[in-house]
């Protein structure tokens, strides 16, 4: 699942719930949430090579975005997103093993439980 928060307003702009990302995948998703919202001055990613491809790398420098890493096994210097998703997996994700959920369904109870609103003018961090 690929979230972006605002770490102005606390909104995530994008949920996007699906089994893999590839780098590419990621540029598409927020090429989706900067023609809504604008162009951060910055995004703070983890290392997952989904943040690391070169298609990210590309996609930042023509925009004049800075990538800012976290540290490797410091997710605490992503707090907002680590807080964010713990909760998002708590409220939509974790079902009872009774209940076998599709993609659809998966985005339909996300796309339920999320604020989809951004504050246009702030940095916003995934």
């Amino acid at each position: 699942m690929l979230t972006v928060i605002d770490q102005f307003s606390r909104q995530s702009p994008l949920v996007e719930p699906r089994f893999g990302f590839g780098g590419r995948d990621v540029v598409a998703a927020l090429d989706q949430v900067i023609s809504r919202t604008g162009i951060p001055l910055s995004i703070t990613v983890d290392h997952g090579t989904e943040f690391t491809s070169k298609a990210l790398e590309e996609w930042a420098y023509q925009r004049g975005v800075k990538l800012d890493f976290t540290h490797p096994g410091k997710p605490t210097e992503n707090g907002h997103i680590e807080s964010f998703n713990g909760r998002l997996r708590d409220e939509c994700l974790n079902v009872p093993s009774s209940f076998l959920w599709t993609m659809h369904d998966t985005r339909s109870n996300v796309g339920e439980s999320t604020t989809m609103s951004l504050v246009h003018t702030a940095p916003w961090v995934t």
